[in-house]
């Protein structure tokens, strides 16, 4: 019974173990007890509405003319590291990909 008074300690009601609760055996030479309980747990999952992007009825040959369009020599000489190169092309691509696949 002690081990059940220290674990109200720790888990306020309402309490989200079922019982019954289980005392075994220790392992080994430990003066721990093992505890087997079933605990109850529940998470709230948000749903999302995601677009989906159709690739396959993209013009491609559009999105190819307007990445040729974009001197990148010049739009990563503002930039001083590759991270910062990184994160200035996946902007250039997502936002010609948002303007372009539907």
């Amino acid at each position: 019974m002690w081990a059940f008074q220290r674990l109200t300690l720790l888990w306020k009601p309402p309490y989200h173990f079922t019982l019954p609760l289980f005392y075994e055996s220790p392992l080994g030479k430990s003066d721990h007890c093992i505890l087997y309980f079933d605990f109850l747990c529940y998470c709230e999952i948000e749903s999302r509405e995601k677009t989906k992007k159709y690739y396959e009825k993209a013009d491609y040959q559009m999105i190819n003319e307007e990445i040729n369009k974009i001197d990148w020599a010049a739009e990563f000489n503002e930039y001083k590291n590759i991270n910062s190169m990184w994160s200035a092309f996946q902007t250039k691509i997502r936002s010609i990909e948002g303007a372009i696949i539907y």
